[in-house]
């Protein structure tokens, strides 16, 4: 189940940090510093497992919950057991591991998601999880985070996008812009034609989410380094004819 924004209250720390941190770029760091050493959970259990079974110390394993897409691991984290209890439909088992113990274990192949379902998450690619253990992410001048869309807004969205038969994909992130501190929702449009007729109606269903401050910005795919970027790190938030992860 999806949290409403007004009922968001941080059970820790960590949740401080990262609702300052999602419309703040000089909160990151702070964020992403304190996540690293940080206890986060998974949804997993400890022993022999079939699926993102990792080995620890000595013969130790313990197998991960994962979701696939387009050929990709993608891990769901959670920054407490309320979040990852907001999200489960079931009784599952959980475990609480170091957030750079985690990492490491990923490896280089596996995207992080954090607190998928809560209005407060956040998207990290395998070179951003890298960047995060090796301190390169904390050079860089632009940073993006997931954007934080209900999954009301974001099927209000995918339904608009759908009546629409020249979108062939579409992508968002929230970025920091290196000439414009204000943060960008930023919607990369895949389309074999002239899209403008869906902007105005997408941006009445986003500006009912999205924070006061945050410019909303629509752009073409193209074979610009912003494009390039949508489209190599980020998951498309709709395919035509594909299905998508939490569309069903």
């Amino acid at each position: 189940m999806a949290e409403n924004r007004a009922r968001f209250v941080p059970e820790n720390d960590l949740e401080e940090l990262l609702a300052g941190a999602i419309f703040d770029q000089d909160r990151q760091d702070e964020f992403f510093r304190t996540l690293l050493e940080s206890t986060v959970f998974v949804v997993g259990h400890a022993g022999q497992g079939t699926v993102g079974k990792f080995r620890v110390a000595g013969n130790a394993t313990f197998s991960l919950r994962q979701w696939e897409f387009e050929g990709r691991a993608v891990l769901p984290v959670f920054t407490s057991l309320t979040r990852l209890r907001a999200f489960i439909t079931q009784e599952e088992g959980y475990l609480g591991l170091n957030a750079r113990s985690l990492m490491t274990l990923m490896g280089e192949t596996m995207t992080l998601v954090l607190n998928p379902g809560s209005v407060y998450g956040w998207e990290l690619t395998p070179e951003q999880v890298q960047g995060l253990l090796d301190g390169s992410f904390f050079e860089s001048s632009s940073k993006a985070a997931a954007p934080v869309l209900s999954p009301g807004v974001v099927a209000a969205l995918r339904a608009v996008f759908a009546r629409h038969p020249e979108v062939r994909a579409v992508y968002l992130a929230k970025l920091h812009l290196e000439h414009d501190p204000a943060p960008h929702l930023v919607l990369g449009v895949d389309a074999t034609g002239d899209f403008r007729a869906l902007v105005s109606e997408c941006g009445m269903i986003l500006h009912t989410e999205v924070e006061s401050g945050v410019s909303i910005d629509f752009i073409a795919i193209d074979d610009g380094e912003l494009s390039a970027y949508l489209v190599e790190k980020t998951l498309p938030l709709y395919r035509r004819e594909e299905q998508l992860p939490g569309t069903e």
